[in-house]
C-alpha cells in the first residue's frame, strides 16, 4: 500500500493524489508539529505547603517555553528518589479547589489521570497523608493524548 503523503522537508507534509503523484489538496499543505512540541518541561510549579498541602500546578509549554492554549491529557504520577511509586497511605493528588483542569480517575490517589483545561492549565494538590514527613517526593507528568516528554518536579514536604 503507498503512502498517503510525503515528507517535504521541515515537518511539512503533502498529500498524494490518488494516481500516487505528488499533489497537495485544494493547495494546501498540511504543517505537523515536531515529536517534542508539546513539553510540560518548565511548566511545572510548586507551591508553599499548608497543612500538609502543597499545590503543583502545570502548563502546557511548547519546547522553547512559550505557553500552549489547548487541552491535554496526562498521567500524573508521584514517585520517590528511586523512581518508586509512592503510596496513596502516604501521600495523594487531587483537583485544587476552585482550579483549573479535570481529573479523569478518583481524586485521593498517588497517581492520577488528568486533563488539562482549554487554556493548557492544570492545578492539582499533593498531600502529605501521614503529615510533618520532611519527604521529598517527585511529581512525573506523562502525556497521554500528545507528543511529548515525560518531565517531573521535587516536592519538598516540612
Amino acid at each position: 500500500m503507498a503512502q498517503d503523503y510525503e515528507s517535504t522537508g521541515e515537518n511539512l507534509f503533502r498529500a498524494r493524489t490518488p494516481d500516487g503523484t505528488s499533489g497537495s489538496l485544494a493547495g494546501q499543505q498540511l504543517a505537523v508539529r515536531e515529536a517534542s512540541a508539546i513539553n510540560p518541561q518548565g511548566g511545572i510549579t510548586v507551591g508553599t505547603e499548608t497543612a500538609n498541602v502543597i499545590p503543583v500546578t502545570i502548563q502546557l509549554e511548547e519546547g522553547d517555553g512559550s505557553d500552549i492554549a489547548e487541552a491535554a491529557t496526562f498521567v500524573v504520577s508521584l514517585i520517590d528518589a528511586d523512581g518508586i511509586e509512592a503510596l496513596a497511605a502516604a501521600f495523594t493528588l487531587g483537583l485544587t479547589g476552585g482550579g483549573s483542569g479535570t481529573l479523569v480517575t478518583n481524586t485521593g490517589q498517588a497517581r492520577v489521570i488528568a486533563t488539562t483545561d482549554a487554556a493548557g492549565l492544570l492545578n492539582l494538590d499533593c498531600t502529605d497523608v501521614v503529615g510533618a514527613s520532611g519527604a521529598t517526593i517527585y511529581a512525573m507528568v506523562k502525556p497521554l493524548n500528545a507528543t511529548g516528554i515525560t518531565t517531573y518536579a521535587a516536592i519538598t514536604f516540612d
